[in-house]
């Protein structure tokens, strides 16, 4: 089963050569079976650990063409799927910090940090009464932050939704779901031009327009009673309370407008949605 998930995933990657192919399902297989070691660690034949340090020292071995069936795979199976289709996107670091010897590697968010920079989209199919499906991967980057930025560097922010560009345009169940650094005015308003739905954590207290008054909407928004509630089971962390809790939610349809702007130029219509537990049980 192992075996076949990993010859469907990188027998077809395009190097234009057959034996590359071939070896990328063999490293990948060898990999599964000891995460934990290192290549040395994972393939203990010379002639196996030589011939997997030249596959990647190969110039047409690229994350991309790593990546790129698996992409497709999963993107074709989202189109095809009647329930809701979650694209979660996350931003990550890979930090080498005691390897000083590594090159290619640039800063990270740590002060002293030596890395790589990720961001990932995990595509997911959301079931009302089951349990989630994890589909894989639609889409992930990779890069070096570079030393000192230069004005021609493009913002690191756009690969939210140059994530949603390179997926296609989306199917009417597909939604993008982001964090606190998701809520980008540049994204808000591109995506909805793409087709897009999306679900963003709040981050910024945005001026935005409600029934034709420009408030500030995390105060505004806090006042509100709730519409409805919605009951969720918590998992216990450390000492922190698990079990059933009561959320309250409301909504309002808000104009957004860009950063600045003063209301020149028409709002993007958002809906924000706030939920808080009012009586979150501890433990005693």
């Amino acid at each position: 089963m192992k075996e076949q998930w990993m010859y469907d995933q990188f027998a077809k990657i395009d190097v234009g050569d057959p034996r590359l192919q071939k070896r990328a399902v063999d490293i990948a297989i060898g990999c599964a079976e000891d995460p934990e070691e290192s290549l040395a660690g994972r393939f203990e034949d010379w002639a196996d650990l030589k011939a997997t340090y030249r596959f990647f020292s190969n110039p047409k071995i690229t994350h991309q063409a790593l990546q790129q069936p698996h992409w497709h795979r999963v993107l074709e199976k989202a189109r095809f799927s009647e329930e809701t289709v979650l694209f979660i996107q996350d931003g990550s670091e890979l930090l080498f910090n005691f390897h000083p010897w590594t090159h290619g590697l640039g800063p990270t968010s740590d002060s002293n940090g030596n890395g790589l920079m990720f961001h990932s989209c995990l595509v997911a199919k959301y079931h009302e009464s089951e349990e989630t499906e994890i589909l894989g991967l639609g889409y992930q980057e990779a890069w070096v932050r570079p030393e000192e930025k230069s004005a021609s560097d493009s913002k690191e922010s756009e690969v939210w939704l140059r994530t949603l560009e390179k997926m296609g345009r989306p199917q009417k169940n597909w939604v993008s779901v982001g964090d606190r650094a998701n809520d980008i005015y540049d994204f808000l308003n591109n995506a909805n031009r793409l087709g897009w739905k999306y679900v963003v954590r709040a981050r910024h207290d945005r001026k935005v327009e409600i029934d034709g008054e420009k408030i500030h909407l995390f105060s505004w928004i806090r006042q509100q009673t709730a519409k409805c509630t919605s009951t969720l089971h918590v998992k216990a962390k450390g000492e922190e309370f698990g079990g059933e809790v009561t959320l309250e939610i409301t909504w309002v349809k808000a104009k957004l407008f860009p950063p600045g702007n003063g209301g020149s130029i028409a709002g993007e219509e958002v809906t924000y949605i706030r939920v808080w537990c009012p009586d979150r049980p501890k433990l005693v």
